[in-house]
């Protein structure tokens, strides 16, 4: 049975931005949408043990700080490889 975790707050993440959060020995990113929407995905780039958090975040497509590689955070599809 799961349930609901409370984050932060919608204004703790900037519109098109992203916080870290870990869990239970895991960490994840929590996104915000330009048109306010929230997704959270793995926190880890699949690339290298790199926290997604600290990427750059435009419209729905998060960067990389290491790699540059880019994901679509609503679906995690890779947009550009590292």
């Amino acid at each position: 049975m799961s349930s609901w975790i409370t984050v932060c707050g919608l204004d703790d993440i900037e519109q098109e931005g992203a916080r870290r959060f870990d869990h239970e020995g895991r960490t994840y990113a929590i996104f915000r949408s330009p048109y306010d929407e929230v997704f959270c995905t793995d926190g880890l780039c699949t690339h290298e043990a790199v926290h997604i958090a600290d990427g750059l975040v435009m419209d729905y497509e998060v960067e990389c700080p290491k790699h540059a590689g880019a994901f679509d955070y609503r679906t995690g599809a890779a947009k550009r490889l590292p």
